[in-house]
């Protein structure tokens, strides 16, 4: 009986802290919402890089 009682103190702290760990997100985990926006804006930008390597071209051409 005596090692019972010292032995539900450890069970529960091992499951409250276990019970932590899980709710933690990994560090570095992009939220999927964050990740399609992220993901638009870089289209985004290699468009607009595009065009602008285009306009310095054609500037470029002309005298």
């Amino acid at each position: 009986m005596n090692s019972l009682k010292s032995a539900v103190p450890a069970v529960i702290t091992v499951l409250l802290l276990s019970g932590c760990a899980q709710e933690e997100k990994p560090e570095g985990v992009i939220p999927e919402g964050y990740k399609s926006a992220l993901d638009k804006a870089q289209r985004v930008e290699g468009k607009l890089e595009d065009t602008m390597q285009l306009r310095d071209q054609e500037m470029e051409k002309t005298p």
